[in-house]
């Protein structure tokens, strides 16, 4: 088991470029924000008081306090789903 100053300091750099961040490959968190862009796209703020916006045009239902794992894909990318749902949407870190 990894101690806590590493898995926060992973937390912290996920979903940063390759050159900014540590060795983890998913990270759980819980919804505070939800909005809509100009595009209709989510804008999801979470308890770590990270910012990632939808990419992709997919449908997922997220209220605040909602629990959310956030994998890496392939190609650099990442994908977010509920804990509860079986349902993913692709998305960017921008804070």
């Amino acid at each position: 088991m990894k101690p806590a100053a590493t898995v926060d300091r992973q937390a912290e750099s996920f979903g940063l470029g390759p050159e900014l961040r540590q060795d983890a490959l998913s990270m759980v968190a819980d919804v505070t924000s939800v909005s809509r862009n100009a595009y209709g796209k989510l804008e999801i703020t979470l308890a770590n008081e990270q910012v990632w916006h939808q990419l992709d045009t997919g449908r997922l239902p997220l209220r605040v306090g909602d629990a959310v794992v956030i994998e890496e894909a392939s190609l650099g990318s990442f994908l977010l789903e509920k804990r509860s749902g079986s349902r993913r949407i692709r998305v960017k870190r921008v804070l």
